[in-house]
């Protein structure tokens, strides 16, 4: 939920940018086959949905370490996996070296 201010769509208005910046907005919106503001709008959502720095920093803080057993664990079943498609892979290539020369 955004802030009480916010209470659906608004148009925005950026002033000051780079006209290089301009160009390249309108040169990738040109090559998606989109309009200039559809794009910039596209731009801004992936922005939006983007964590910032100081959201991701609370996320890190909050983690909680992972406990020796729990991750012993999941390191038995990453090599059971690693050692089963090892496994497939060889086999899959012996199967290979036998119908080559039929």
């Amino acid at each position: 939920m955004g802030p009480l201010w916010y209470h659906g769509g608004m148009d925005v208005s950026v002033k000051g940018l780079e006209p290089e910046v301009v160009a390249r907005l309108a040169e990738q919106a040109e090559r998606e086959g989109v309009s200039a503001q559809e794009w910039m709008r596209q731009a801004l959502r992936r922005t939006a949905a983007l964590l910032t720095p100081g959201e991701l920093s609370d996320r890190v803080a909050a983690r909680t370490p992972v406990s020796e057993e729990r991750y012993q664990a999941a390191m038995e079943t990453v090599k059971a996996r690693r050692s089963a498609k090892a496994s497939t892979a060889a086999t899959a290539a012996k199967r290979n070296v036998r119908h080559r020369g039929s």
